[in-house]
């Protein structure tokens, strides 16, 4: 009997499983260069928030300040108008119906499926 078949089907002996030799590590050739510090609170005071959330919802942008109706919740099956709305100068956000809230940042990554520091990114790009 093979002695690294002791009641399993191709066992080996105890901490040989984990062990990885020299050549099967992987290699890293160059680190992703690091973003420098942004403060998000920053970028969002700088950008044209009425304009930054109408184009990126597809909706025009409202003559009037304050809250406004958003139109249909991107983030659900909405029937009808009226439980999305945006308050535009601050770029907040809330539908009345599944609860998503939240400020210009989270409603690009949200809305796009972007990460974190690519939403941050677009808001860079948008506000210089």
């Amino acid at each position: 009997m093979n002695r690294y078949r002791k009641g399993r089907v191709g066992a080996r002996p105890h901490g040989t499983e984990s062990r990885v030799s020299f050549r099967q590590r992987p290699v890293v050739l160059s680190l992703p260069r690091r973003a420098e510090r942004v403060n998000p609170k920053e970028l969002l005071a700088r950008l044209d928030m009425a304009s930054f959330v109408a184009e990126l919802l597809g909706v025009p942008v409202p003559m009037r300040a304050g809250w406004i109706d958003g139109g249909l919740c991107p983030f659900h099956d909405d029937k009808r108008r009226g439980s999305f709305w945006i308050h535009m100068p601050e770029g907040r956000f809330v539908c009345f119906s599944c609860g998503a809230r939240g400020d210009a940042l989270d409603l690009l990554m949200k809305v796009r499926g972007l990460e974190f520091a690519e939403a941050l990114d677009c808001v860079r790009r948008a506000a210089s």
